[in-house]
C-alpha cells in the first residue's frame, strides 16, 4: 500500500504538471484574444472570458496500484532477487522503456533485491553491461539502454561485427588471390669455408676488435671490415656464428658489442 510520502510525491508531480498547463493555456488565450480583436470579433471565445480568473483543469490522479509512482516505476523488494545483474538490468529497462543513468539503474537493482556489493559495485555493473553489446547499448556516457530500443541504430553488436569482418575477408580473398609464398632456402656453409675465411680463432678476435667502437653495424659492414683487417674476403654468413654470442646484441638488423 502506498505511503503518505509516495502520495505527496505524486501530488507534487501532478501539481507541477497543472501549473505548466495553466501557463501554456494562458499564452494560447492571449494569442486567441489578439486574433479576435484583429478580426473584430472580440469576446467571442467559448472559454472563460475573464482572463484573470484561474482556469480549473481536471487532473485525475492515477491509481497507486499501477507501475509508476512519482514518475518512476515501482520496484518490489524481491523483483530482482535471485537473478543475474544483466537479467535484472534488462527487466528494469524493459519496464521503463528508455535508457537510464547507471546511478538510477544501480539503485533500482538494489531496491529489487539484486546483489550489488563491493566498493566499486557500480563500476563493475557498468563494465559488465557495456561488454554485453548483444543486449545493451550506451547511447551516451553514463547511460545504458537495451539494443531492442534502437532497431535502426546503436551500431553492430559483437557477433554482427565478427560476421561482417569474415564476409569482408572472404570477399577480399576472392577478389585478390594470394600469390604462393616463396620458400626461403637455407644453404649451409661448410666448415672448411669458414676456416678459409678467417679461421675459428682469428675471426672472433677480429670481429670483437672492429666492434669495440660500441656502434651498431650490419653483418655486411662487419664482414667487409674484418676482411680488410685479415687481408682476405669474408662473407657475411661466415661471421654469423660469432655474432650469435651473448657478447653481441641485435637491434633492427644491426649488431652491437655489449661487453
Amino acid at each position: 500500500m502506498p505511503t503518505d510520502t509516495s502520495l505527496r510525491e505524486t501530488l507534487t508531480h501532478f501539481r507541477d504538471q497543472e501549473k505548466k498547463l495553466i501557463e501554456e493555456l494562458g499564452g494560447v488565450r492571449q494569442t486567441v484574444r489578439s486574433l479576435e480583436r484583429a478580426l473584430g470579433i472580440e469576446n467571442q471565445t467559448t472559454d472563460n472570458p475573464n482572463a484573470s480568473e484561474p482556469v480549473t483543469i481536471d487532473v485525475t490522479v492515477p491509481s497507486m496500484s499501477g507501475a509508476f509512482i512519482g514518475g518512476k516505476p515501482t520496484i518490489r523488494p524481491d523483483e530482482f532477487f535471485g537473478v543475474t545483474q544483466a537479467e535484472a538490468a534488462r527487466k528494469y529497462l524493459q519496464k521503463v522503456g528508455h535508457a537510464v543513468s547507471f546511478d538510477e539503474l544501480a539503485d533500482a537493482l538494489r531496491k529489487g533485491g539484486c546483489k550489488l556489493s563491493g566498493a566499486n559495485a557500480k563500476q563493475v555493473l557498468y563494465i559488465s553491461l557495456i561488454r554485453n553489446t548483444r543486449d545493451f547499448v550506451p547511447p551516451q556516457p553514463g547511460f545504458v539502454g537495451l539494443r531492442e530500443f534502437y532497431p535502426g541504430g546503436g551500431g553492430r553488436s559483437a557477433p554482427e561485427r565478427t560476421r561482417h569482418k569474415k564476409r569482408r575477408q572472404v570477399a577480399r580473398a576472392k577478389k585478390t588471390p594470394k600469390a604462393p609464398a616463396e620458400k626461403r632456402k637455407t644453404v649451409p656453409v661448410p666448415a672448411a669455408e669458414l676456416k678459409t675465411n678467417g679461421g675459428p680463432a682469428e675471426l672472433p678476435r677480429a670481429v670483437r676488435e672492429f666492434m669495440s667502437d660500441k656502434q651498431s653495424h650490419s653483418a655486411k659492414e662487419i664482414a667487409e671490415a674484418v676482411g680488410k683487417k685479415l687481408g682476405r674476403q669474408i662473407i657475411p654468413v661466415a661471421i654469423q656464428g660469432v655474432l650469435r654470442s651473448k657478447a653481441f646484441g641485435r637491434i633492427d638488423g644491426k649488431y652491437r658489442l655489449l661487453s
